[in-house]
């Protein structure tokens, strides 16, 4: 992007903020930056993706010995869950430490439960670049469902006909999807994925993916 058009830009949203009546502090403000940090995350043309300050604790972090320590590191990867496929599975084993009645400071951990960590460790500090929604492209959900979770990804077709995320959804299954049959939970994930990710779809064709058979 050329300075002409920087400046266009900053002029735009400058009317705009002033139209909304919206103040700034002038020392936190960046002009002229094709990235913008947000919240732990950085915004630039076309992509997402987590700012490495964030994650820089996640590097030395070790097995919580407490509950409060297990919550404080599952809280940090919430955050950051859309960048983490089948986040839901992925956690499941710590979330189970969090129960009421798991005494406060924890048991030794199993050797699932340290896998799990240092599963879920490793997605987060090797977390894929998202790809922003933009309007009028191909867009596909791809959609699994398991014993464990539903889960699904929105795709969006890039130029050269790559897919790539925009973001991973997922949920633990409730007692009541365990009584489904495999054809039935796996249906299940597909209603549930258009629900989640509708205002992403609405008023537009769209493919849904799934790999259980029956369904199609």
């Amino acid at each position: 992007m050329n300075a002409k058009q920087h400046v266009k830009d900053v002029d735009t949203v400058l009317h705009r903020l002033r139209e909304a009546r919206v103040t700034l502090n002038l020392e936190k403000c960046t002009w002229f930056s094709d990235e913008v940090e947000y919240l732990g995350h950085i915004g630039c043309p076309g992509q997402l993706h987590v700012h490495n300050k964030s994650l820089d604790a996640l590097k030395h972090a070790k097995f919580p010995t407490t509950k409060i320590q297990l919550k404080s590191f599952l809280g940090m990867c919430n955050v950051y869950q859309r960048f983490v496929k089948d986040f839901a599975k992925r956690a499941q084993p710590l979330n189970s430490l969090t129960k009421a009645e798991i005494p406060q400071d924890l048991p030794p951990p199993t050797d699932a439960a340290i896998a799990a960590f240092k599963d879920l460790r490793n997605a987060m500090l090797s977390a894929l670049v998202l790809s922003l929604p933009k309007a009028n492209r191909k867009v596909v959900v791809d959609v699994d469902a398991c014993a464990d979770q539903v889960g699904c990804t929105l795709l969006q077709e890039e130029p050269g006909e790559m897919l790539l995320p925009v973001r991973y959804w997922s949920r633990g299954v409730t007692a009541a999807d365990q009584n489904y049959s495999a054809t039935e939970r796996e249906c299940l994930g597909v209603v549930w994925a258009v629900l989640k990710v509708r205002h992403f779809l609405d008023g537009q064709q769209f493919l849904i993916r799934t790999d259980h058979q029956a369904l199609s």
